[in-house]
């Protein structure tokens, strides 16, 4: 995932901008950026796994259907049984095996999800910090709302 780099020229604002849209237009390009493609790369890779789930399942049904067809009179029929059982139980075992790393990486994903929302809104407070800074030393002049109070 790229992160942006922080540019002190963002906290500067333009002279037809105020203080309220810079901090807003800041803070959509940090957190929610990142946000959208976590959960962006949480959907691909989910949609991709169920692909392939639904594919595998397919298959063994597949198979499945194959053995129940197979006429059980001849030792050739019995080994052939055999084998698609086999095959079965190894294509089973498989989608059992990678509904697990399914699972694990989805709930990786979550992690990280989770640990960026905490990364965006460490990133806000600092920001907003900075900005009140900013403000304090007589960098910045916000906007007052109707009813006076800072926004």
């Amino acid at each position: 995932m790229v992160q942006q780099p922080f540019h002190e020229e963002a906290l500067v604002p333009r002279a037809d901008q105020s203080m309220d849209e810079v901090e807003e237009e800041t803070c959509s390009q940090t957190g929610l950026q990142v946000q959208s493609d976590t959960v962006r790369q949480l959907e691909s890779v989910t949609c991709e796994l169920r692909e392939d789930l639904e594919h595998e399942r397919s298959r063994s049904l597949d198979l499945v259907d194959n053995v129940t067809r197979l006429p059980s009179g001849r030792e050739r029929d019995r080994s052939d049984f055999a084998f698609a059982q086999l095959e079965n139980e190894r294509t089973q075992r498989t989608l059992r095996d990678e509904l697990v790393e399914a699972r694990q990486d989805i709930s990786r994903l979550r992690g990280e999800i989770c640990e960026l929302q905490t990364r965006a809104d460490s990133q806000h407070h600092e920001h907003k910090y900075l900005l009140e800074m900013l403000e304090r030393k007589g960098f910045l002049h916000r906007k007052k709302s109707r009813t006076g109070d800072k926004v």
